[in-house]
C-alpha cells in the first residue's frame, strides 16, 4: 500500500508542478486577466498535446506581485477518455526572487477536492504510463549529465503546506485524506496535524482474497532540530477473509483470527533522529483494542533505536488489565534479502505476573476463571522458523506450584508442521494447590478425593505438541507411590491413550478401594475424553468413574495383607461400572479373580469380588522355565563344589604355612637360648679373670707393704 501511495503522489505531484512552472513562468511577462486567460489556453493546448489526451483548467489567476499562481477546476483524462486526476483548487505562493539563487521556496501550498484514478490491468500498460513516456528525456552522456546536475540542481524549501479532501485510487486499493496541514517556521520548529486518513485495499494471500482497512483518525506532529514528538489518535487496522471465524461453532476456542482482525490504538511517541540513518525513538503511551477478539492493552511503553539493519528495544512493557511484562532489552535483526539476513531476535530476561483469565477471550476460553496470580520468567530467542525459550520458571506467589523448564516451537509458517516441544526439569505441587488449580476451571469436578489423595506431587518429563496431538512423559512422584507415564491426546477422536508403570503404588490411599494395597505394574490405558459422549453416558448412568478401559501386568500386589505376583489384569469402565478380570498365574493352576466396582450418584464405593480357580498342565513356557532352572541349578552346584574344593586348597596352604611359621618361631627361640647361654658363660668367665686378677693385685701390693716395713 506504500507503494501505491508513494507513486500516485509521484505521478500527481508531476502532472501539477508542470501546470504551475508553465503558467508561472508564462503568467510573470505580463499580469492581465486577458493575458492570463490566454496562457491559460496555450497551457493547456501544450499539454494536451503532448499527453495525447484531454487536459481542463476552469480558470488560472497568476499574481505577478503576490508571487502566488491559482488554479480552479483542472482535469486530465487517461487515454481511454477516463478522468484520470480532478481537482478543484490550486494555489501556492513562492518567492520568484529566490529562483535567481536556485532556490525554489515556496512558501505556501494548498490543495483542495483532489482525486485520482489509477489503474494497472493484469496485461497491458497502466493509465497513467502515458504521462510517463511523455515526459521521459532522451538519454544522455554520463559526464553531461553529471555536469547538468552539479551545475543545476535547485535547493527546495517549503514553508506551509495544506491538503483537503484527497483520494486516490489504484486498481482495487483506495485513500483518502481530510485534511493534512504542514508548517515551518522560521527557527526551524516544523508541525503537522493530519486528520481523517483512511485507506482499504485487497491482499491476495494464499487462503485467497482478504479485504483490508486501516486509517488514523487524528496525528499530530511536532519537530525541531531533529527532535520531535508524535501523537496518534483513532488509528485503526481490519481485516476479513471472508471465511467463517476460527472460533465459530467452536467454543473451546478462542476469538482471535488472523483473518479477522479490528485493531484500535491510541499512542504517543518522542523521537530522535541522529547521524548515520539512525532513529531513536520511544513509545510514552499505546493502548490497542480489539473488543471481538477480547484483546485489551492497556498500555505499552518502550525504547527504540533503528537503523536500516536491526531495532534495539529497552524499558518494554506491556500492561493488561491483571498482567504486566517486563523486558529490560531486545534486539530484532531486520531480514533484508540483499544482505542474505534472516529475521532474527532475541531478549534479556522476561519477567511478569498475570491473570490467567486475561487472555482467556482471544486464546483459551476455559481460563475465563483463573484468577489465581502466577508469576512467571523466561528468556526467548529465535527467528522466522523457530522460537527458543530458556530457563523458563513458573510459579504461583506462594511458590506451591513451581515449574522450571525449556522449550522450542518450530516450523511456524506451517501450522500443519507445527512442532511444540517442552522439557521440565523440575515441577512441584504442594499442599492445597492441586484442588486451588482445578477450581479455576469451569468444568465438572470427578475424583477430587483422589487428586487429595495424591499429597505433595513433583514432576520431570517431556511435552510435545503436533497438528491435534499432543503427547506427555516423565516421573510422577506421589505420595501413594511413584509412575512413570507416556500418554497422548489425539484431539480429532477425542481419546486418551498411553502406559503407566507403577512402584509401590497404595490403591486403598490413592482410590479408596477397601482391602488393596500397594502395587507394582505395567498398565496400558485408553479413556473416553469427549465431552459429548461422556456426558450422554453420565446421564444415562450417573456415573463417576473413567470411561475407558485397562489392560496391565502386575508384578506384585496384595489384597486384604494377602501378596500376589505375576498378575495380568484387563479392566472396563462405562463410568459407573469398573468390571475387571485378574489371574494369577501359576505352574499348573492359575488364581483368577473377577470384580466389579460402582461408584454412582446413587450408590457409592460398591466392590464385589468372586474368585476361582483353573488347572492346567505344563506350557511350554514353562517346561523351557522348568528346564533354564534345572541347568541353573546343576550350574549352581557345580559351581558350588569348585568353591569347596578352592577353599579347602586354601586351607591346606593356611594350615601348612602356620606349621612352618611355628617351626621357625621354635628353632629362633631355641638360638636365642643358645646365645644367652654363651653370653652368660662369657660373661662369668670375664668376672673370674677379674676377680683373679684383683686378688693378684692385692697379694702383689702386701708383699710391697711387707719388704718396705722390712727396709
Amino acid at each position: 500500500m506504500k507503494k501505491i501511495l508513494l507513486l500516485s503522489l509521484k505521478i500527481v505531484g508531476g502532472l501539477l508542478a508542470t501546470v504551475v512552472v508553465l503558467l508561472l513562468v508564462l503568467g510573470v511577462l505580463l499580469n492581465t486577466d486577458a493575458f492570463q486567460n490566454k496562457v491559460l489556453r496555450h497551457a493547456t493546448q501544450m499539454l494536451s498535446e503532448k499527453l495525447n489526451t484531454e487536459v481542463k483548467i476552469d480558470s488560472v489567476s497568476i499574481g505577478f506581485f503576490s508571487n502566488d499562481v491559482r488554479l480552479k477546476g483542472v482535469s486530465i483524462d487517461d487515454l481511454e477518455h477516463r478522468k484520470m486526476l480532478q481537482m478543484d483548487r490550486l494555489t501556492v505562493s513562492m518567492e520568484m526572487f529566490a529562483l535567481l539563487n536556485k532556490e525554489v521556496k515556496i512558501t505556501s501550498a494548498h490543495v483542495v477536492g483532489l482525486s485520482a484514478e489509477l489503474y494497472k490491468p493484469k496485461e497491458g500498460p497502466a493509465n497513467y504510463q502515458f504521462v510517463i513516456d511523455a515526459f521521459k528525456k532522451d538519454k544522455q552522456p554520463k559526464d553531461s549529465v553529471e555536469k547538468k546536475k552539479a551545475g543545476s540542481k535547485l535547493a527546495l524549501s517549503v514553508s506551509k503546506v495544506v491538503l483537503e479532501r484527497i483520494s486516490l485510487k489504484y486498481n482495487e486499493s483506495s485513500a483518502s485524506l481530510s485534511k493534512l496541514e504542514y508548517k515551518e517556521t522560521i527557527g526551524g520548529k516544523r508541525t503537522a496535524r493530519l486528520e481523517g486518513l483512511h485507506a482499504q485495499w485487497v491482499a491476495h494471500l494464499k487462503k485467497g482474497p482478504q479485504d483490508c482497512k486501516a486509517g488514523i483518525g487524528v496525528l499530530e506532529l511536532q519537530e525541531k532540530d531533529k527532535k520531535g514528538q508524535a501523537a496518534i489518535g483513532n488509528l485503526y487496522f481490519w481485516n476479513d477473509n471472508h471465511l467463517p471465524r476460527k472460533n465459530k461453532g467452536k467454543p473451546k476456542r478462542g476469538a482471535f483470527d488472523n483473518g479477522h482482525m479490528d485493531w484500535k490504538a491510541n499512542l504517543k511517541l518522542s523521537f530522535t533522529i541522529p547521524a548515520n540513518d539512525r532513529v531513536v525513538a520511544k513509545i510514552e503511551r499505546c493502548q490497542v483494542d480489539d473488543d471481538v477478539a477480547g484483546i485489551h492493552v492497556k498500555n505499552l511503553t518502550l525504547g527504540v533505536t533503528a537503523t536500516k539493519e536491526k531495532l534495539a528495544m529497552e524499558n518494554i512493557v506491556v500492561s493488561l488489565e491483571n498482567t504486566t511484562v517486563n523486558i529490560a532489552d531486545a534486539e530484532l535483526q531486520l531480514p533484508s534479502k540483499k544482505r542474505g539476513v534472516k529475521l532474527g531476535y532475541k531478549t534479556s530476561l522476561i519477567t511478569g505476573q498475570t491473570l490467567l483469565k486475561d487472555i482467556s477471550q482471544p486464546f483459551a476460553p476455559v481460563l475465563k476463571k483463573f484468577s489465581l496470580p502466577v508469576k512467571f520468567s523466561t528468556y526467548m530467542s529465535g527467528d522466522d522458523y523457530e522460537m527458543k525459550f530458556d530457563k523458563i520458571q513458573v510459579a504461583t506467589l506462594d511458590n506451591k506450584l513451581y515449574v522450571e523448564a525449556v522449550g522450542d516451537i518450530k516450523e511456524l509458517k506451517d501450522k500443519y508442521k507445527l512442532k511444540v516441544n517442552f522439557h521440565v526439569s523440575k515441577m512441584h505441587a504442594k499442599g492445597d494447590v492441586k484442588t486451588r488449580i482445578i477450581n479455576q476451571f469451569p468444568v465438572k469436578k470427578f475424583m477430587m478425593k483422589q487428586v487429595d489423595a495424591l499429597g505433595n506431587i513433583s514432576c520431570v518429563g517431556d511435552i510435545k505438541v503436533l497438528w491435534k496431538r499432543e503427547f506427555f512423559q516423565g516421573v510422577l512422584n506421589t505420595a501413594v507411590g511413584k509412575l512413570d507415564f507416556s500418554f497422548g491426546i489425539n484431539e480429532e477422536t477425542k481419546y486418551l491413550s498411553g502406559t503407566v508403570k507403577s512402584k509401590g503404588v497404595d490403591l486403598d490411599r490413592a482410590f479408596d478401594l477397601n482391602g488393596f494395597g500397594k502395587i507394582s505394574c505395567t498398565a496400558d490405558f485408553t479413556f473416553d475424553i469427549s465431552k459429548p459422549r461422556t456426558a450422554l453416558m453420565r446421564q444415562k448412568k450417573g456415573g463417576k468413574l473413567p470411561i475407558g478401559n485397562v489392560s496391565a501386568h502386575v508384578d506384585e500386589a496384595s489384597y486384604k495383607k494377602v501378596k500376589f505376583r505375576n498378575i495380568v489384569a484387563d479392566i472396563v469402565s462405562d463410568g459407573a461400572v469398573a468390571e475387571g478380570k485378574l489371574a494369577v498365574k501359576g505352574k499348573r493352576r492359575d488364581l483368577l479373580c473377577s470384580f466389579s466396582f460402582t461408584n454412582t450418584e446413587t450408590l457409592k464405593n460398591k466392590l464385589k469380588v468372586k474368585p476361582g480357580i483353573r488347572f492346567h498342565g505344563l506350557s511350554e513356557e514353562d517346561k523351557q522355565a522348568k528346564a533354564e532352572r534345572k541347568q541353573k541349578k546343576a550350574e549352581e552346584k557345580e559351581a558350588r563344589r569348585q568353591q569347596r574344593a578352592k577353599e579347602k586348597a586354601q586351607e591346606a596352604e593356611e594350615k601348612a604355612a602356620k606349621k612352618a611359621a611355628k617351626k621357625a618361631q621354635r628353632e629362633a627361640e631355641k638360638a636365642q637360648k643358645n646365645a644367652e647361654k654363651a653370653r652368660k658363660a662369657e660373661a662369668e668367665a670375664a668376672e673370674k679373670a677379674a676377680k683373679k686378677a684383683r686378688k693378684a693385685e692385692e697379694k702383689a701390693r702386701r708383699a710391697a707393704e711387707k719388704a718396705a716395713k722390712s727396709e
